[in-house]
Formats: C-alpha cells, structure tokens, sequence
C-alpha cells in the first residue's frame, strides 16, 4: 500500500466533517438535516431514534467512551441540533510533531484540539443497531473517486494548509490540506482520486461543505458483515483521527 496513504488513512477516510463558515459559503451544518437515507431498506425500517455521540477513541488499545449530545426521532430521516460546545475529555489536538511534514503543512495553531460525533441509529428497544456516513463514491474513466465528511468541533479558530507529496514507491501518492476552522461545529472533507492505470493517489482534504448529488448518507447495520465482530475499532473505522492522524 502507498506509504503517505499507510501512514495516514488506514483505509481511507477526519465520518462527517462540519465547516464553520457563513451559510452562502457551504451550507448551515447545524442543526444536521438528513431527508434521504441509502442502505438496506429491511434494516432502516428498524431504526426508531438518531443520536449524536461525542466519542474519544485510542486505536493502540481500542479504549472507547461516548456520551450523547443531540437525540431525535427518525422518520425518514433525522434532524440533529447539536450543542454548542463538547467538554475537553472528547478533545484531542488536532496536529503532533511529524518530522515528514515540517516545511510542507503549516497550522495556524498547534494548541488547536477538536472532537468528533458518530452518529448512530437505535431501535425501539433503545439498542444501538448501527450508524450513518455521508459519502461518495463514483468511477470516472476507470478511475475511482471517494470521499467521507466527518462532523468536527473545534475549541478555537485555525487554519491548516500545504500539501505533502511521496514519490518513493510505485504510487505517487500526495496529501493536500485546506482548511480553516472557526470556534464550534465544522466539517471536514475528504476526497480521494486514485489510479490503477497511472499509480496516482490523491488526496484532499478541505472544510467545505460537499454538495451534488453523487454524496449521499447511507447507513451501516452493525449486523452487516464488516461489522460482525463488533469492536470499537469496527465502530470507529470512520474516526477522522485514527484514519488519517494515527501514526
């Protein structure tokens, strides 16, 4: 696997980002508004409440805790409004010292910590059944094309921008950031291009709003196949830290 892709994305994908800016830029993220739900129509019909959880995950030793900071029914969709701050056990800092990337990504503010939600589906018994992504995936010219968008709070204003590239290995892989945050709710987008034929990889990440409609939510059964050995690694394998920031 490509080593910048290796270091950083595990797979590839900081699940639904949120982007702080005025809504003529990209949209309000807040409340979260969903009106269309893909996935297995037999497993939606049995979710019955939404909730967003804040949530701290360490990968090293698979330490997990969560606790609910917007809730709603589901019908046919959802709609979250989330609170206006998240305590510092969610926080973490958004950047660590990476010798690779001295000189070629530059933040604003290495205080700068920010927290992530999941957004998880119950029945109505009030048992966790599984959990939404907002995502794309699409092939153009044999190329594919993917992304996630993941819902961030940020306990301060900061930029990140620059571009890293890692030419060594068969692919050519790069990792090109833009994005500035404001104080609260944001979200984070990522977009993948790659290349079977060219051995190019991709990779943006950016705090704008995805829009079209090649995006849409889809929601995952926690009895689906990949979740059926149900870890908190499983439940977090959207985690923009642990995707893209684990080193």
């Amino acid at each position: 696997m490509k080593k910048l892709l290796f270091v950083f994305v595990a797979v590839a994908v900081i699940s639904v980002f949120f982007v702080a800016c005025k809504d003529k830029e990209s949209g309000a993220i807040n409340p979260i508004e969903v009106k269309n739900v893909f996935g297995n129509k037999d497993e939606i019909s049995k979710i019955s409440n939404v909730e967003a959880q804040a949530f701290y995950y360490d990968y090293e030793v698979d330490d997990y805790y969560s606790e609910t900071i917007a809730s709603c029914d589901y019908k046919n969709g959802f709609k979250l409004k989330l609170q206006n701050t998240l305590s510092d056990e969610f926080l973490y800092y958004f950047w660590e010292d990476d010798d690779e990337f001295l000189g070629k990504i530059t933040i604003s503010d290495t205080t700068a910590k920010v927290g992530e939600i999941e957004i998880v589906a119950l029945d109505n018994t009030g048992e966790e059944i599984g959990g939404f992504s907002f995502e794309v995936e699409r092939y153009i010219n044999g190329e594919l094309y993917y992304g996630y968008a993941y819902y961030v709070y940020a306990d301060k204003d900061f930029t990140i921008k620059g571009k890293y590239e890692d030419n060594e290995y068969k692919w050519k892989s790069s990792i090109e950031f833009n994005c500035s945050f404001k104080k609260g709710w944001n979200i984070i987008c990522i977009e993948v291009e790659e290349s079977d034929i060219t051995y190019i990889e991709k990779v943006k990440i950016t705090t704008t709003k995805p829009s079209g409609n090649n995006w849409v939510w889809r929601y995952y059964s926690w009895d689906d196949d990949w979740f059926k050995s149900t870890t908190y690694s499983k439940r977090a394998h959207h985690s923009f830290k642990n995707n893209f920031l684990r080193k």
